[in-house]
């Protein structure tokens, strides 16, 4: 018997592209068919029978199916394998797979040539399919040669990043630059911003690393994101608060309450030594205070509970701090300068004597912690 042997030209090619659309249950096989003379059979009906193997070339078959295609001018054969019941429950990623092809060259089924090769990386593409990739979601996995990659993108509960509404990002102190950026939303092909309601600042910024409010008043924001995705966008309404809150560089920069917090008020805690000594760290003296003496109608635990403008980080200034302010009394405004006008500072002297600062004159002295006096609220970034 005359034998024959196939030549393999082409092993296997994807018919779509598509990256993310449903992946047609099919691939191609080209092969070229010579006989032992190593003459190309030509324009002739040959039988195939075609069968994939798992785990080696003497598997298990998972897949069979046969054919009766025809050889061209050059003794090219073309078929597409698939798209009959049991390729599309084959798992790609349990391989090796061997790709087995017998073949009658007299169009009938009794196979004389038979040749097993390797499934290589192509095929296992199909994997993508069985586990549904969508790429506007990251965490998903394609399968791709031999290991798994991690799809690029965003969250998968969120395709399109938003900004971050934060309670500490909403209120914004006027000339005051904030960066709205957040790094762990991805980055994106193009951030467009857009400040509404009267904002003074421009429109369609791109990427902002920090942005700088010279108006008071409450804006809307709106992010338009244009990625691998497509394109979409988010509008928070009231999104930005500008406040306009006195600021003084007292080591540091200061933000001051606007207004007194209260016009007689005890330091509280009469017998007892808190330990809130310090002349330069009002925050520190504050929650020292509260932490001792607990919940009370008191000057430290009044800043300390204090919600104003949008923040929650209020405190009773310490000594210096409040020296500070008498310094700058009249562009922060809001302070009685005229008779008994004592502040009390957060600085304590002993069991029952605290420090105060005298505005009317400038003079620091100290007074027994029953006493009233005034209070201005502060805080710093």
């Amino acid at each position: 018997m005359k034998k024959l042997f196939i030549i393999l030209l082409i092993f296997l090619s994807f018919l779509s592209q598509q990256a993310i659309a449903q992946l047609p249950q099919k691939i191609t096989y080209q092969a070229v068919i010579r006989n032992t003379n190593n003459q190309l059979v030509t324009n002739q009906s040959v039988g195939m029978q075609i069968s994939i193997l798992q785990a080696s070339s003497t598997g298990t078959v998972v897949y069979i199916e046969t054919q009766t295609p025809t050889t061209n001018a050059n003794g090219l054969v073309t078929i597409e394998i698939g798209g009959q019941i049991g390729f599309d429950t084959i798992n790609w990623a349990n391989g090796p797979y061997f790709f087995k092809t017998e073949t009658d060259p007299t169009g009938g089924t009794n196979y004389t040539i038979t040749g097993t090769s390797q499934l290589l990386s192509v095929p296992y593409s199909l994997y993508a399919e069985n586990i549904n990739v969508d790429f506007s979601k990251a965490g998903d996995t394609l399968f791709i040669g031999k290991s798994y990659v991690l799809v690029p993108g965003l969250s998968a509960a969120n395709p399109f990043p938003v900004p971050d509404f934060s309670a500490n990002k909403t209120t914004i102190i006027k000339g005051k630059t904030v960066d709205f950026f957040d790094n762990s939303l991805g980055n994106p092909a193009t951030w467009h911003w857009d400040f509404q309601g009267g904002s003074p600042l421009s429109s369609n910024l791109q990427n902002p690393s920090g942005i700088t409010y010279n108006m008071a008043g409450t804006f809307d924001v709106k992010l338009t994101v244009t990625n691998m995705n497509g394109t979409d966008s988010i509008v928070k309404n009231s999104f930005i608060n500008v406040v306009d809150l006195p600021a003084v560089n007292c080591n540091g920069i200061l933000y001051v309450h606007p207004n007194d917090n209260s016009s007689g008020i005890q330091w509280g805690g009469m017998n007892i030594i808190t330990g809130a000594t310090s002349n330069t760290n009002g925050e520190q003296n504050t929650q020292t205070i509260v932490d001792t003496l607990g919940v009370g109608n008191y000057a430290a635990y009044l800043c300390d509970t204090l919600t104003a403008y949008g923040f929650t980080d209020w405190y009773l200034p310490a000594l210096d701090e409040l020296n500070c302010l008498y310094q700058n009394r009249i562009s922060i405004g809001g302070f009685t300068l005229t008779g008994s006008t004592g502040y009390w500072s957060s600085t304590e002297l002993s069991y029952i004597h605290a420090k105060v600062q005298w505005f009317s004159n400038g003079y620091q002295d100290y007074s027994g912690k029953i006493a009233n006096f005034r209070i201005r609220c502060v805080r710093r970034d």
